[in-house]
C-alpha cells in the first residue's frame, strides 16, 4: 500500500484515539514511525485499522522485544497482520482509485 500513496495506521493524526505508544521502549532513531503526522500529509481515508496490513505489530521496534511499543485504548496487543489485506485495506484502495 506504500507504492500507491498510503502510511502507517499507526501514523495517522487520529492515532491517539486507538492507540498508546511505549516511546520509552523504541529508539529514539525509530520514533518518527510511530509518531502522528499532520492530516494534510497523510492519507486518512476511511476508519482506522488496527488490523491492516499498513499497521506495525505491537511489538515492533522494541528495545525490549518482551514488552509492547503499542497497546490498543483497552489494553491489548493483537494489531496488524502480515496475511494480506483486510476488508477497510480494500475499502480505502477503492475509495482513493475508484470513485
Amino acid at each position: 500500500m506504500h507504492a500507491v500513496g498510503f502510511d502507517h495506521e499507526q501514523e495517522r493524526p487520529d492515532q491517539k484515539k486507538f492507540i498508546t505508544v511505549k516511546f520509552d521502549n523504541i529508539k529514539k532513531e525509530n520514533h518518527q514511525w510511530f509518531t502522528p503526522k499532520p492530516s494534510d500529509s497523510v492519507n486518512t481515508i476511511g476508519r482506522y485499522d488496527i488490523n491492516s496490513v499498513m499497521h506495525y505489530s505491537a511489538y515492533a521496534f522494541a528495545i525490549n522485544p518482551s514488552k509492547p511499543t503499542m497497546l490498543t485504548k483497552t489494553g491489548k496487543t493483537n494489531m496488524g497482520n502480515n496475511s494480506g489485506l483486510t476488508a477497510t485495506d480494500v475499502q480505502k484502495l477503492k475509495g482513493l482509485y475508484c470513485n
